[in-house]
């Protein structure tokens, strides 16, 4: 029986791109957190109760069947090379000489010209990453014999009706997919629209599959039976 109170998560180990083992109040739940076959994990903004409201299985029994995947667990590395590559092109483009700014040493004056290929690039990588997610998703066996639970954000009831949900996200999608677009084609060079152009707008897409909010900001968590 779970109590109805909130707790903390222990420890968390990615197992593929859809679920999360973690440890809550010393017993293993798989979190089912990110299924790449659903939709709404890409349009996040119009879906909030998508990043506070999972369905979790009392795995205790079989918790040494699901092993952190060695792809996600080279991902981590990844984000961070990523965010620190950010980091120095940021001081580079601020503080550096001219002649040895990344954003000069790669200006390309025709890119923006070519901005409809580009944007079909993006739209092509989108359809690629989707892929490879679907193929990095492992179907876990008699998932439905395990005790399941609802694991929930605390204090995250959505009280907003569903039409202001929408509108907040179509703002923010008209305020931020346009601005990516214009800082990393608009800046007339390759680093700027790998960094804008595209990780920029597959982060904001893409973000439940980068980040795992039960674990952000020693947030306390509510299990309840199903």
């Amino acid at each position: 029986m779970v109590e109805n109170k909130s707790y903390g998560i222990s420890k968390s180990w990615r197992i593929d791109s859809r679920f999360y083992l973690v440890e809550i109040n010393e017993r293993f739940y798989l979190i089912d957190y990110s299924n790449p076959k659903d939709f709404r994990n890409y349009l996040v903004p119009f879906f909030p109760e998508i990043i506070s409201s999972w369905t979790a299985y009392d795995v205790t029994q079989d918790k040494e069947s699901f092993t952190e995947g060695k792809i996600w667990r080279k991902f981590k590395y990844f984000k961070q090379m990523i965010f620190c590559f950010f980091v120095f092109f940021i001081i580079n483009t601020m503080l550096f000489p001219i002649d040895l700014r990344l954003n000069q040493l790669t200006t390309d004056t025709e890119l923006a010209k070519n901005w409809i290929p580009i944007l079909f690039y993006i739209l092509f990588g989108f359809f690629i990453i989707i892929f490879i997610l679907i193929s990095l998703t492992n179907k876990v066996p008699n998932l439905e014999e395990y005790s399941s639970f609802k694991l929930q954000k605390e204090n995250t009831e959505t009280t907003s009706p569903k039409i202001i949900v929408i509108l907040r996200g179509i703002i923010l999608s008209v305020i931020a997919y346009p601005t990516l677009l214009v800082i990393g084609i608009g800046g007339n060079n390759y680093i700027q629209l790998l960094l804008f152009g595209f990780i920029g707008i597959y982060c904001l897409i893409f973000i439940k599959f980068i980040e795992f909010q039960p674990t952000m900001g020693r947030q306390r968590i509510y299990l309840k039976e199903k």
